[in-house]
């Protein structure tokens, strides 16, 4: 199942009704839990029992469609961090297919590395010591696909 945000609380208390386990009481930094990303083995299954599937996500809300399990088999994630990045790439047209998948192929970058959402262009520029106004045009020409315009 891939739950929309609004109806998280709902379905995360009626998964503790069925399970007996409170949700605020699984730790965030559970090893088997990042597991679940890269893996069935914290399920207890072996992949032919979900038909090849990789990674343990496939209910997991944000992670639970084929493009995004394509994306975690892709990168690999360990960290909360990385998870966000992933969250941020799988939104919008190309950011992640034909840009992001590429860079982390070819070795350029990594989940770490890579530009998980726009907003990373604009705080990148400010922390170099850019205006904030033109770190924000530099932001949005690019998210345009514009690209930097000299001057």
């Amino acid at each position: 199942m891939d739950i929309l945000g609004h109806v998280d609380p709902t379905a995360l208390r009626m998964l503790q009704d069925l399970t007996g386990i409170d949700p605020k009481k699984i730790p965030t930094n559970d090893e088997n839990v990042y597991k679940l990303f890269t893996s069935v083995e914290p399920l207890g299954i072996t992949p032919d029992k979900l038909e090849g599937e990789r990674t343990g996500a496939l209910g997991l809300p944000e992670f639970g469609t084929g493009f995004v399990r394509g994306m975690l088999n892709d990168t690999k994630p360990k960290t909360f961090a990385d998870l966000v990045q992933l969250s941020g790439l799988s939104h919008g047209t190309d950011v992640y297919l034909g840009n992001a998948q590429t860079l982390i192929q070819n070795g350029t970058a990594t989940i770490s590395t890579v530009i998980g959402c726009r907003d990373e262009i604009m705080v990148y520029l400010m922390a170099k010591g850019l205006d904030s106004s033109l770190a924000f045009t530099i932001m949005e020409s690019v998210r345009k696909g514009k690209g930097v315009q000299p001057g």
